[in-house]
């Protein structure tokens, strides 16, 4: 990646917080992407684990606060708390009843993210595409709502399914 590279994605990693429209996973990735470091370069010039930045990547990770700390301190970043807006639906929001559209009309599929995205163009005239369902994948996988299959697809859960409206 060449340094213009970086700092348009550095310069998108900013407005994108500014805007409150990343999550933490995607954040750190990018974060460890304009470092230009792997996972391991990454973690090992914050102090972590290796095995810690790697589970936090997949979303299946539970670090503390202080690693976390640690991890954005690169990018003069704080970690904080703020109240979900109710403006609109989130992208988790929107995924998440694809998915469930998806499977009352045939449970039990496994479905690609792309036809998750294909089937949204009635979505507030604002479709999904597949970069945002696969931008959300791992937090739905974190909150346990969606299984990730190990060829990509994905299956809502029992507690996906509960969740969708």
């Amino acid at each position: 990646m060449t340094p213009e590279d970086r700092d348009a994605l550095r310069r998108e990693l900013y407005a994108r917080m500014d805007q409150a429209d990343i999550g933490l996973i995607e954040a750190v990735r990018m974060m460890r992407r304009i470092a230009n470091k792997t996972q391991v370069e990454y973690a090992r010039m914050v102090g972590v684990s290796p095995r810690v930045l790697a589970e936090l990547e997949r979303g299946v990770g539970n670090p503390g606060l202080r690693t976390l700390e640690k991890i954005v301190a690169p990018f003069h970043l704080e970690l904080t708390v703020r109240r979900r807006t109710t403006r609109a639906p989130s992208l988790e929001r929107l995924v998440l009843q694809e998915l469930a559209r998806l499977w009352r009309d045939q449970p039990g599929r496994a479905v690609a993210p792309l036809e998750v995205a294909s089937g949204t163009s009635q979505t507030e005239g604002n479709p999904l595409t597949e970069a945002d369902v696969r931008r959300v994948m791992p937090s739905l996988v974190a909150a346990g709502l969606i299984r990730r299959m190990p060829d990509g697809r994905i299956l809502l859960s029992k507690k996906g399914r509960a969740q969708a409206p």
